[in-house]
């Protein structure tokens, strides 16, 4: 594998991101449910047109008194044209403990942007996911809304999104299926750095409609480093407060991975 020659520049902005990671982390903590930094999704190439994909992945194998298994996989495509933008991504985790497994879940992910104005889009999105640590054997959103243009300066863009979610989800431990309705507004921040360094953090609010003390608040952030043309090193972390009052869901979990990732 070829090592990018832009590493022979400058370590300034590369030390300025991982200050940022770290602290980034420190505050959050390491998140167990699937949640979608919206930012980070969007492949960013600006200026052009046409298909883009990418496809990151993570393998932790350890052996001691007992074995751990860890597995992370997240495919992405999009398709970009002059008003469209179109989404399409996945994940799936899996963690076992000696052949018994403590963790597995997965999303799919759909969504479409369309340009209404110079720095407003509608954003329109469906997910479908599950979650075992959650005991969530099945959740389905649908939502929309404006996407707002708040900052584009000197590669830092900065959006808003007021979205509307309908929300189904079925909960095992009480053998219970919610229909909910909530606001779904995100802040996301991208910034690159160099050619190199890519950074993006996503917070969401989501409160019930009908009692905002009823609420999930999700941040999440992703910096990407490239170490050749093809492949970059991934970090990944995030964090979610449920305040939502449901059976057997924390009121914070944590999560922060690193790994390899490969772009088309």
């Amino acid at each position: 594998m070829r090592i990018c020659p832009h590493f022979s520049a400058s370590l300034a902005p590369l030390l300025s991101a991982s200050i940022l990671l770290i602290l980034t982390v420190a505050f959050l903590g390491p998140a167990s449910a699937q949640i979608v930094n919206i930012e980070k999704e969007r492949i960013k190439k600006h200026d052009s047109s046409g298909i883009a994909g990418k496809i990151s992945a993570t393998l932790n194998i350890a052996q001691n008194k007992t074995l751990l298994i860890n597995a992370d996989l997240n495919p992405h495509l999009q398709y970009k044209g002059k008003k469209h933008l179109i989404l399409a991504l996945a994940q799936t985790e899996y963690a076992a403990l000696d052949a018994k497994t403590i963790n597995s879940g997965g999303y799919v992910h759909l969504r479409h942007n369309y340009t209404v104005y110079k720095n407003i889009k509608s954003d329109v999105f469906t997910q479908l996911q599950y979650n075992k640590v959650w005991n969530m054997p099945f959740r389905f959103l649908l939502g929309g809304g404006p996407r707002i243009k708040v900052l584009d300066y000197l590669k830092n863009r900065l959006y808003f999104g007021p979205l509307y979610m309908y929300e189904v989800q079925e909960v095992k431990a009480d053998n219970h299926i919610q229909h909910n309705h909530r606001m779904s507004a995100y802040l996301s921040w991208n910034m690159e750095l160099n050619a190199i360094v890519f950074f993006s953090g996503t917070v969401y609010y989501q409160p019930l409609l009908k009692n905002f003390e009823n609420y999930r608040l999700t941040g999440m952030g992703e910096l990407n480093i490239a170490v050749s043309r093809h492949f970059t090193f991934d970090n990944r972390f995030g964090i979610i407060f449920d305040q939502t009052g449901t059976t057997d869901v924390p009121a914070r979990t944590y999560r922060y991975t690193a790994g390899l990732g490969y772009k088309f």
